[in-house]
């Protein structure tokens, strides 16, 4: 088979995906819970979060996050569904086998960002977030869903941007930072001010 075979297959899945397969009817966020302080920090803000203006909200996590599993249980379960992904990266792992554990777990996110077609990505920078980000991101390219991602980077960050932040930047509708600082070196961020 030679180029033009591989171009109609995709062509072909495209068609299928854009067309026959029904996007969710509900408009929805989609929120990357991530291990320990990620979570604390994303449960703040989203009890500021008024959920009568809101249809629906599901949650990801990695497969085994135990405390963003636990937080759900506690502040959300009412709220939303949780879904699990592999984890992209355990801490301590090195960033060279991180390659490979963050592209098997894109596996996962693609379908499900493509079940869930969410019209916005939350995220606060987990290394979760990035195959789910940026299978919204190729579903977006694709015009497969109109999917927007926003990153709210930790309040820890307070000279420089996490790694995780670095990797989403580029594909942010918003990306807020929670000091002033952050702003000088990348603009497309927006000061928010501390939400912790």
């Amino acid at each position: 088979m030679g180029i033009w075979g591989y171009l109609a297959i995709l062509i072909g899945l495209w068609y299928l995906v854009k067309f026959l397969w029904p996007p969710a009817k509900r408009k929805n966020i989609l929120v990357v819970l991530g291990s320990g302080g990620h979570t604390t920090e994303m449960t703040t803000y989203l009890k500021k979060l008024d959920f009568s203006l809101v249809e629906n909200v599901d949650f990801i996590c990695a497969e085994d996050d135990k405390v963003s599993k636990e937080k759900f249980r506690l502040h959300f379960l009412n709220r939303g569904r949780l879904y699990e992904i592999f984890r992209s990266r355990k801490v301590g792992q090195s960033y060279i086998s991180s390659v490979f554990t963050t592209l098997y777990s894109f596996i996962p996110a693609i379908f499900l960002v493509l079940k869930l077609r969410p019209d916005l990505i939350v995220t606060n920078g987990p290394g979760t977030a990035l195959p789910v980000c940026y299978s919204g991101f190729i579903l977006r390219l694709l015009r497969i869903s109109r999917t927007k991602i926003v990153f709210i980077e930790s309040f820890c960050r307070v000279r420089t941007l996490s790694l995780a932040g670095r990797l989403i930047y580029p594909i942010t509708e918003q990306f807020y930072v929670q000091w002033e600082y952050l702003q000088r070196d990348n603009p497309k961020c927006r000061y928010i001010g501390l939400l912790v």
